[in-house]
């Protein structure tokens, strides 16, 4: 029997972060539908790696292993930071007929999509912001494939009556965070962090469930919505605190990232998580049922797979090469990915850090420049502003003259003669 084949591409498996756990997501659903998985990445590590190793996937190291995709017929390609699908067509001369390709930042390098992108069966953004961004550069037909909780998530949800344990999930835990958790614990709350800086461990629903409050953005609010957990979206880019109906849609917009909303101090931080919270329970109903709507990962997953199955469009990734491979290392593949192919995943790092540190010298030279036109601007300000000055009391000094002459008895006594004239 010729089982089915996906290749799932994402820049590493080793962290809890968005992507990676996308990829676990992405290959538990196809797995269940009887696919072999093959997840090519150019880096495998703690504490994810060891999460899924036991699954019976397929790990592609693409800088270590010298393999040979070319014998392999994939029927679907799910790639994830497309500039390895680009290095896995042109150089490995992968065999497959259909293609997703999927961006998850409308900001970031590594989720930029290549101009043939649009000879793909289909492009998938995580966020309607993401999706508007990549209108705007000329993609059309763009589906939406949001973060999503999983079925099992919503069969039972958390009662919360009471707020006691607060966890904090993040990989970038700001500062105000770290300093209202001070604040919280001070006042008997349990507060526990995870993430980079805090317990690394992968974020499910018995995780979730033992706190009475999560404060997070991403994935972790679907998750919370399912679970009828309140969440309060906050991190480093500032964030609308609470999810309610009134925020919801412009929250999911930015993909509960936070953004579009001010940052708060440690203090505001704690007074608005503590004085609204008792409000936060009035809304999980609504969010339970909103979250059941549109952030069912099975539906959605579906929803996409039938899409693609059902597209009758075959990709050509022959007709590509011929027309993108001599212009692409110009225009498509970015010379800090190149490098980090050709030399090694740590050498890539550093020639990146080393074009930053670069960057950043030329920033702290114009910053040199411009501070030393400022103090000119600024001396010829004083001379100025010493000018004005100087004007100023000389007018109160005439001002002051011409009231002494108005109150003189010369100036009333000869009043009758001005009239006449």
């Amino acid at each position: 029997m010729n089982v089915k084949k996906i290749l799932i591409t994402n820049f590493e498996i080793k962290q809890f972060s968005g992507s990676e756990i996308n990829v676990i997501s992405i290959a538990e659903c196809f797995q269940k539908k009887g696919y072999e998985i093959y997840i090519a990445s150019l880096d495998f590590g703690k504490p994810l790696y060891d999460e899924i190793n036991s699954k019976g996937y397929h790990f592609i190291n693409i800088l270590k292993d010298n393999y040979d995709f070319n014998s392999l017929n994939f029927e679907i390609v799910w790639s994830q930071h497309p500039f390895l699908l680009e290095w896995l067509i042109f150089e490995k001369r992968i065999n497959t007929k259909k293609v997703i390709i999927s961006s998850l930042s409308p900001f970031e390098a590594f989720e930029s999509l290549p101009e043939f992108a649009k000879d793909m069966n289909l492009i998938i953004a995580n966020s309607l912001e993401t999706k508007k961004q990549l209108e705007k550069e000329g993609f059309k037909n763009i589906q939406l494939f949001e973060n999503s909780a999983y079925k099992k998530f919503f069969e039972n949800p958390k009662n919360v009556k009471k707020l006691k344990t607060i966890a904090i999930i993040s990989n970038h835990v700001p500062q105000e965070v770290i300093e209202a958790k001070k604040i919280l614990e001070n006042k008997k709350y349990v507060v526990d962090i995870y993430g980079l800086a805090g317990k690394k461990v992968l974020i499910n629903e018995d995780v979730l469930k033992k706190y009475d409050l999560v404060i997070s953005i991403g994935k972790t609010v679907q998750f919370c919505m399912a679970l009828k957990i309140p969440i309060y979206v906050y991190d480093r880019f500032g964030g609308p605190g609470y999810i309610s109906n009134k925020n919801i849609d412009l929250c999911r917009e930015y993909n509960f990232s936070g953004r579009m909303f001010e940052k708060k101090s440690p203090i505001n931080l704690v007074n608005d998580i503590l004085q609204n919270f008792e409000n936060s329970l009035q809304n999980l109903d609504y969010l339970y049922n909103y979250a059941l709507n549109f952030f069912c990962f099975e539906d959605n997953f579906e929803k996409i797979l039938n899409m693609v199955l059902n597209d009758k469009k075959l990709v050509d990734l022959e007709v590509i090469y011929l027309k993108c491979s001599n212009k692409r290392y110009n225009q498509i593949f970015p010379k800090f990915y190149r490098y980090s192919f050709n030399n090694g995943y740590e050498a890539g790092k550093q020639e990146v850090l080393k074009k930053i540190t670069k960057e950043l010298e030329l920033y702290k030279n114009d910053n040199a420049i411009l501070r030393n036109e400022l103090k000119k601007v600024e001396k010829e300000n004083l001379k100025y502003i010493q000018q004005i000055n100087e004007l100023n009391l000389r007018l109160e000094q005439l001002n002051l003259r011409l009231e002494q002459i108005y109150n003189s008895r010369t100036w009333r006594y000869t009043k009758i003669f001005r009239k006449n004239k």
